[in-house]
């Protein structure tokens, strides 16, 4: 039997995993996902769903009452079509902010496959639209010094402060908590060596040479976490010269 046909009979046969999200009121309708699926997602679940020491394993159930709804829903969209949703109606603050908690809760529960395509979108979004600072300083809050979403979240303050000139000093200093000024300081550094180096060309290379496995040249796979990088069907820029997808 090989690999793909045991993966549709075990779809077949395997119990269904009852997930709820935030508060469970009178009425709210769990996710209903194959266990199969779960355990694939990462080692957090796969312990969750098959050690004996998890009442949530026994029963087939799991509730996660801190989590996001909306994230969720991204998460097992990608989950069933490993591919994140369009969001053609979704303005651009409000896809960001999805997109940053998104990383978050992969992060959470290391799912790093589902953490690359959130951070994919957001340096692709921040590429076209400048960051909210609202945004900004979520993704700070809910993030540890030196990771990679604070590092992008610094890159970006550092851009929006020294050249798009959009945010004051006054307003950046909000996001001084949780040691970010570390990473502030490593950004203008970074900043100050080459002052085009978070700009889309250079976190994605300007040149011809690139297939949808390995992706173009540029920095972008510094942010990527675990071993799985993106396929995605890079195309060059029309007009401003760097890899799109």
């Amino acid at each position: 039997m090989d690999k793909e046909t045991h993966m549709i009979r075990s779809l077949e046969t395997d119990r269904i995993i009852h997930i709820y999200v935030g508060e469970i009121l009178p009425g709210t309708k769990p996710f209903r996902v194959q266990q199969v699926l779960l355990e694939q997602l990462s080692d957090y679940f796969s312990g969750a769903l098959r050690d004996k020491a998890f009442c949530e394993g026994e029963e087939g159930r799991l509730h996660f009452p801190e989590d996001d709804l909306d994230v969720w829903e991204v998460l097992l969209y990608w989950l069933f079509r490993r591919s994140l949703p369009q969001w053609v109606d979704v303005d651009s603050e409000t896809k960001e902010s999805l997109l940053i908690r998104c990383w978050v809760l992969a992060d959470k529960y290391q799912v790093h496959d589902f953490q690359n395509e959130a951070m994919m979108d957001i340096m692709m979004h921040q590429s076209q639209h400048p960051a909210c600072i609202r945004n900004l300083m979520h993704g700070v809050k809910v993030t540890a010094a030196g990771s990679k979403l604070r590092r992008i979240m610094a890159e970006e303050l550092v851009w929006q402060v020294y050249i798009k000139k959009d945010i004051q000093f006054t307003e950046s200093d909000q996001l001084d908590g949780s040691s970010f000024i570390g990473d502030f300081l490593t950004a203008k550094v970074h900043f100050d060596q080459n002052n085009n180096v978070f700009a889309g060309p250079a976190k994605f290379g300007a040149t011809m040479s690139t297939t949808p496995g390995e992706g173009p040249p540029g920095v972008w796979k510094e942010y990527m976490v675990g071993e799985w990088l993106p396929r995605r069907a890079w195309r060059l820029h029309d007009t401003m010269k760097y890899w799109v997808f």
